[in-house]
């Protein structure tokens, strides 16, 4: 019997040995664990602060959108600019912001920490401005940027909704299917984690949009097709290459994607062969 036992010695003790090192958290899951816990803490002073400045300038929202920058929370003495981001164990960076949406009576908040798609837009040198709305515009600008594990190219900005389009998910369609198509290819195109990021329903492109992209006579959305394009509100079959409306019961239609501005980019120069990522 002591030598049954003796035998089943060694298998106990690596037995043990196994749980132990499993079983106990490492020094880095402890540290990554407390660094987490440091920065939800300070993350929710940011979000306090905003929410007190936010109470001052606003009285009364229904249906509202706001954001803060770090340095403005910091100006007006909200939030205490000595503050240690602890993953970065540096001061928060000043462009960092709360982006508050008040939809219905009901507020949200938002911590943004990084370069934001809207902010890139805005940085841009060889951009079209009209009326605080954005525009890529000429023949090949450096607007592409991956979703849904496809590239697409970035029409354009307004107030932090950011429109795209991917010309190889073009059909050729009738006027009475584009309802159907728009509502159905949501579902049957996008993945579901891309599809919370988009943030409007699927559209036709408008008129506006398309010659607000013209530089030179030229466009990244012209294509040797003629399309739907939505011009006061009614779907009209347009042939971009004479650059007019055409009586034809067929056109070409790419959906027209409408995701957040706020969502941060990882990585890309917007160029083709490099686009712009998102977190």
């Amino acid at each position: 019997m002591n030598n049954k036992m003796n035998g089943k010695m060694p298998l106990l003790i690596i037995g043990f040995l196994f749980v132990c090192v499993f079983s106990v958290p490492t020094f880095n899951n402890i540290k990554e664990s407390f660094m987490s816990s440091s920065y939800d803490k300070t993350t929710n002073k940011l979000i306090n602060s905003a929410k007190s400045k936010y109470a001052g300038d606003v009285t009364d929202a229904t249906n509202d959108e706001k954001e803060y920058t770090v340095k403005e929370l910091i100006d007006e003495g909200y939030f205490d600019g000595s503050e240690i981001n602890p993953l970065t164990n540096k001061k928060y960076n000043k462009d960092d912001k709360v982006l508050i949406i008040t939809k219905n009576g009901i507020t949200t908040y938002r911590f943004i920490n990084g370069t934001t798609l809207a902010n890139i837009i805005k940085d841009k040198n060889d951009i079209l401005i009209d009326n605080d709305n954005y525009y890529f515009t000429g023949e090949n600008p450096k607007n592409y940027v991956s979703f849904n594990e496809k590239i697409y190219r970035i029409i354009s900005l307004n107030n932090d909704k950011v429109l795209i389009i991917n010309d190889s998910l073009e059909k050729n369609i009738s006027k009475d299917e584009i309802n159907t198509y728009l509502k159905t290819s949501i579902n049957d195109i996008y993945k579901e984690e891309y599809k919370k990021l988009i943030i409007d329903d699927l559209k036709v492109l408008d008129i506006y949009s398309f010659k607000n992209t013209i530089k030179n006579n030229k466009s990244f959305l012209i294509t040797n097709n003629n399309i739907w394009i939505s011009e006061d509100n009614e779907i009209k079959n347009y042939d971009l290459l004479v650059n007019s409306f055409i009586n034809s019961d067929n056109a070409w239609l790419s959906p027209i994607i409408t995701i957040d501005g706020n969502n941060v980019i990882t990585k890309g120069d917007g160029s083709r062969l490099n686009p712009y990522t998102l977190y």
